[in-house]
C-alpha cells in the first residue's frame, strides 16, 4: 500500500501538477536574446531537480515525478519557441553525462565488475537482450498506430543501452537485503555491456535500411 500505492499515487500527482506550474513559470520568463533563451535549459533543469526534492520529500517517488514533470514540461506549448532551445539543452547534458557514466562503468568492468559471471548468467543476460526484451517492446508498443510495425520492431529490439537499470539495482540493494549482489551487478553489467556493442554496431544499418524503404514507399506514393 506504501511502496506501490502511496509512492505512485504521490509521484504522479506531484508531477503533474507542479510539472505544469513550473512549465508556465518556465515560458513566461523573457528571454531576447539567444543566450538568453539558452539559459532557459538550466531552468528546465533546475525544475526536474525541484520535482524530484518535493516528491521524495513527501514520501513519494522521485524518478517517477520527475519523468512525468518532464513529459508535462515538454508537452506544454509545443510551439513555444522555449521548446527548442531546451531540447537543444537536454540533449547536450544527457550525451555529457552518459559519456561520464560509460566512462565509469568501463572503469568497473575493467575493476572486476564481471568476475561473478558464470555461464548460465550469461545465457540469461543473452536470453534477456535478444528475447525478453524485445518481446517486450513490441507488447509496450501495440497501439502506437504513428508508426509501422517494422519501425516498431526496431525500436524494440534497439530500445535503451539500460544504464537506468544500474540506479533501480542500486535502490533496491539501499532498500532490502539480497542473496549475492556481486553477482546481481554483474549480470546488470553484462546485459548494458552487450547492449552498448550490439546496439552499437547496428542501429546505424538499421536506421539506414528504414530509411531507404520509407525512400522507396514514398517514391512510390509519387
Amino acid at each position: 500500500m506504501v511502496d506501490v500505492l502511496y509512492e505512485l499515487g504521490v509521484a504522479a500527482i506531484i508531477g503533474v501538477s507542479l510539472g505544469y506550474v513550473l512549465a508556465r513559470f518556465i515560458m513566461a520568463m523573457p528571454a531576447k536574446t539567444e543566450l538568453a533563451k539558452s539559459m532557459v535549459g538550466l531552468g528546465a533543469l533546475a525544475a526536474t531537480l525541484l520535482i524530484y526534492g518535493v516528491t521524495e520529500y513527501a514520501g513519494g517517488y522521485g524518478f517517477i515525478a520527475t519523468f512525468i514533470g518532464t513529459v508535462v514540461i515538454k508537452n506544454y506549448d509545443q510551439s513555444h519557441e522555449y521548446q527548442k532551445a531546451m531540447h537543444a539543452f537536454t540533449e547536450k547534458t544527457e550525451r555529457i553525462l552518459m559519456s561520464v557514466i560509460l566512462i565509469a562503468f568501463g572503469a568497473a568492468v575493467a575493476g572486476g565488475l564481471l568476475s561473478s559471471l558464470t555461464w548460465p548468467m550469461v545465457i540469461c543476460a543473452v536470453i534477456i537482450v535478444f528475447i525478453i526484451r524485445p518481446i517486450a517492446g513490441v507488447i509496450g508498443l501495440v497501439g502506437f498506430n504513428r508508426a509501422p510495425w517494422r519501425d516498431r520492431f526496431a525500436i524494440s529490439f534497439l530500445g535503451m543501452r539500460g544504464i537506468g537499470s544500474f540506479y533501480y539495482l542500486a535502490y533496491a540493494l539501499n532498500e532490502e537485503d539480497f542473496e549475492g549482489p556481486e553477482e546481481l551487478w554483474a549480470l546488470v553489467g553484462l546485459v548494458v555491456l552487450i547492449t552498448i556493442f550490439v546496439h552499437g554496431i547496428s542501429a546505424t544499418p538499421i536506421n539506414e535500411k528504414l530509411d531507404e524503404m520509407r525512400e522507396k514507399e514514398n517514391k512510390a506514393l509519387n
